[in-house]
């Protein structure tokens, strides 16, 4: 297994509090506890290689955790477990600790599964291994000795299917590099060896870094663990404060075995474009540019400035139109990420009618950075039919202009399909009866929740769509399985959005942009076959 893969999410909800997801699709961020999250940092600027996680930034009652989606696999001898920390205690003193978890698969074996909820310090978790590493003397909570007040909050301990083994107090006294939260721009480096035929575990601590080893502590030297298991684990990395707090930074998680070499490497060091921890712009998360094409611009609303139509707003959304003629507006996202062999996404529309005629609709467009560059517009053709060129295009389209492409996707209903286009072909259209009460009406005055897989097979891609309707709930499938021929982004893609209104008119607003770039397991791809025109409209009731 090589090196991990580092994707990013293009996400926006339009409210100048947002916190944005972490960058990596290798690494899942899970947060108890208060604001800030833990987040990724660009590491050029401290002297890291590239990138680090920050866990916890030096406030109080934060607990926050990452965890590497990759896995070590079953059936080693050996495990060798490499990885850089540092910590800054607060103002009010270092507390409360952090940890390193190594959970088995069967607790959390891919990207969507949290690992169990855990004290860092204290990592007693049935079936896996912990490292805890203490900055702060609550007393002996083990009966292991394992927290004296002379140890000065500053510890390690061994930890075993749920009970803690082994606690070591050496370091209150130390010498001061050795400190887990030395306010230092240095890091420590530490190497964790499980050894499963003697059924022991070491450690050591670097604080030196000059490669040579010349302050090296042996902290464990070969420390029995009955049962010790050669599990398929994943990494976690966890810390938490109270009423003291610390910062606390991770680096460079490596782990080899001896069947399978290097099996989990990430270095942190591949960055968005935007890096989404420096929101880019004021609103918060992955920057965009609006381009107004014609009439009215693209503003961002509120519930409070926008209490005509302000039910859903929570509590930003951008409106693309209002219900005027002649406006056209663009809203074209920053490039987050190069990797486009499964592409996640979704997305909150909501389209205003208050007039006796409608028109005429919103586009979402996947275009390809190759073509279009990685930031700033794309341009004008890209409203409702979403017909650019290495583009891929959904349209949601409320205006009846009659069967003017070959499809005929204005024919049998009012102005209400929703279309697949791409490099500029329509592919196929879904025919919406509005006039059906149980369908879903595309202006229906609430935000509905469109959500879409596309993943990457032989000689194309694989789309899935489904609309949840924002009036009662109802889930309609609109595409399944849908094989798109020739589709690829030889840059990676970038996301844009679109509205119009002519001569009718109606309001379109979007809200919670959240789109994940990712790579798909070996072995996923499969050969579809091509169907191309209108799908059936399936649907289905929550």
């Amino acid at each position: 297994m090589g090196a991990s893969s580092v994707c990013a999410n293009t996400i926006q909800d339009f409210e100048a509090t947002f916190s944005p997801l972490p960058p990596s699709v290798n690494t899942r961020f899970d947060q108890s506890g208060s604001n800030p999250p833990a987040a990724w940092f660009d590491g050029t600027v401290d002297g890291w290689d590239g990138g680090y996680v920050q866990l916890t930034d030096a406030v109080n009652s934060q607990n926050n955790a990452i965890s590497i989606n990759d896995s070590t696999g079953a059936g080693w001898n050996t495990l060798t477990l490499d990885f850089d920390f540092r910590g800054s205690i607060g103002a009010a003193g270092g507390a409360d600790g952090f940890g390193i978890l190594l959970f088995p698969t069967s607790l959390g074996a891919d990207t969507t599964t949290a690992p169990p909820n855990w004290q860092p310090e204290e990592p007693n978790v049935a079936g896996s291994f912990g490292l805890g590493l203490d900055t702060w003397a609550n007393g002996d909570e083990t009966g292991l000795g394992d927290e004296p007040a002379s140890a000065g909050g500053n510890h390690t301990s061994l930890h075993w299917n749920g009970a803690t083994i082994s606690s070591n107090t050496t370091l209150g006294s130390v010498v001061p590099e050795f400190l887990l939260g030395n306010g230092t721009s240095d890091y420590i480096r530490g190497q964790l060896v499980l050894d499963v035929t003697a059924g022991t575990v070491s450690l050591t601590l670097d604080s030196a870094q000059d490669g040579i080893g010349t302050n090296v502590l042996t902290q464990y030297n070969n420390v029995p663990i009955a049962g010790l298991a050669a599990d398929d684990f994943r990494v976690a990395l966890r810390g938490r404060t109270g009423g003291a707090n610390e910062l606390i930074q991770f680096d460079n998680i490596r782990a080899t075995t001896d069947t399978g070499g290097v099996v989990i490497d990430e270095d942190f060091s591949s960055a968005p474009s935007t890096p989404m921890q420096v929101p880019a712009v004021a609103t918060g998360g992955t920057a965009y540019t609006v381009e107004t094409i014609a009439g009215t611009p693209a503003t961002l609303v509120t519930e409070g400035a926008n209490t005509e139509h302000g039910a859903g707003v929570e509590p930003g959304a951008l409106r693309l139109t209002t219900e005027a003629g002649d406006q056209r507006n663009i809203v074209s996202f920053d490039q987050t990420s190069i990797e486009s062999g499964i592409i996640t996404g979704s997305f909150e529309l909501r389209g205003i009618s208050n007039e006796a005629s409608r028109a005429d609709g919103l586009g979402f467009l996947l275009v390809d950075a190759a073509t279009y560059g990685t930031t700033g517009s794309v341009g004008d053709n890209s409203i409702e039919e979403g017909g650019l060129a290495d583009a891929f295009g959904i349209g949601f389209d409320t205006y009846k202009s009659g069967g003017d492409d070959v499809l005929d996707d204005d024919a049998g209903n009012y102005g209400n399909h929703i279309s697949i286009r791409y490099d500029g072909n329509l592919l196929g259209v879904v025919n919406i009866d509005e006039t059906d009460p149980a369908a879903f009406d595309i202006v229906n005055g609430e935000f509905n929740t469109v959500d879409f897989t596309l993943t990457e097979v032989a000689g194309g891609y694989e789309l899935d769509l489904t609309v949840t309707d924002g009036t009662d709930g109802s889930v309609s499938t609109i595409y399944d399985d849908f094989f798109i021929p020739g589709m690829d982004f030889d840059g990676g893609a970038r996301a844009v959005f679109s509205a119009r209104t002519g001569g009718a008119f109606d309001e379109y607003s979007l809200d919670n942009v959240n789109i994940l770039f990712a790579v798909p397991e070996p072995g996923s791809a499969s050969l579809l076959g091509l169907t191309v025109g209108a799908l059936l409209l399936r649907r289905r009731r929550k």
